[in-house]
């Protein structure tokens, strides 16, 4: 059995690292790891959300959700500093892991995870320490779809006009 679900992200105390000019510029990266090959894979990526702190991104991941497949699912934020693509250019602020089971579960009220900065990755090692790493909300929401079809048929008249 599978349900089609949305998945809404949103954030919350995020890390400041545009210290000088204004405040981050958040953009979450979302990652499956499916059964088949056992790493992680990008899946898509929000769309920025310039100067704040508590961004709720417009853009909603859409999945199958599996009822009895254990989904790993995680969830990257950056702070988008120059315009490029490669995220070894962006600033990292903190990433959650966790199970759409999970998300689904949580309900209504969402799942909220801390993020973490520790994911031992070389470019992470001047990640400020002790600072309040900020959270994101997961909040599910289960789609309906129709499974049935419907056929229409129309007739066309010409009506030709007598001068």
């Amino acid at each position: 059995p599978t349900s089609t679900i949305e998945i809404s992200i949103s954030c919350k105390n995020l890390l400041e690292r545009d210290f000088f000019f204004s405040l981050s510029d958040p953009m979450c990266v979302v990652y499956t790891r499916p059964w088949t090959s056992g790493q992680w894979e990008e899946y898509m990526r929000t769309e920025v959300v310039w100067d704040n702190l508590n961004p709720e991104f417009a853009t909603k991941v859409k999945f199958e959700y599996w009822f009895e497949e254990q989904q790993s699912i995680r969830f990257m934020v950056y702070d988008i500093d120059k315009p490029s693509r490669n995220l070894m250019d962006q600033g990292f602020l903190g990433f959650a892991e966790c199970t759409i089971g999970r998300i689904v579960s949580a309900g209504y009220g969402g799942l909220e995870l801390k993020l973490s900065q520790n994911l031992g990755l070389k470019y992470l090692a001047d990640s400020p320490r002790g600072k309040i790493q900020g959270s994101i909300i997961l909040v599910a929401e289960k789609l309906v779809e129709s499974k049935e079809e419907f056929l229409q048929k129309f007739l066309v008249k010409i009506l030709k006009t007598q001068n």
